[in-house]
């Protein structure tokens, strides 16, 4: 890799974590986030995306060889399955709690033609 694209891509890193650390910051400060299971959720999937920018960050500053490398790439990929699984489980369990509703044919009854 040229050091013209490792810079684009340290560019474009700093320009993802940018709003992401933005969006936490707001979020924590003004909005409920604690009071639901899905605030919270949303609440760990930023922190694991930041994380994730910020390892690959680190990798692009550092190189490849930094100390606590494999220790960071195992903490970063742990948080990230971690609220994976937490998504794919808040949605089944307020799925569930909701009236049963096939929301894709409720879409397409409303947005079809009818002649």
């Amino acid at each position: 890799m040229t050091e013209l694209e490792s810079n684009i891509l340290i560019v474009l890193l700093v320009i993802g974590i940018i709003p992401i650390a933005w969006f936490i910051y707001r979020y924590m400060r003004y909005s409920p986030w604690w009071e639901t299971a899905i605030g919270r959720t949303v609440l760990g999937q930023k922190f694991a995306m930041l994380a994730l920018l910020s390892l690959s960050l680190l990798l692009r500053v550092l190189g490849p060889e930094y100390e606590y490398r494999a220790l960071l790439n195992a903490a970063v990929l742990s948080l990230l399955v971690w609220f994976f699984w937490k998504t794919l489980l808040e949605l089944l369990r307020v799925q569930k709690a909701s009236p049963r509703r096939d929301a894709l044919k409720a879409f397409f009854r409303r947005h079809s033609r009818k002649e």
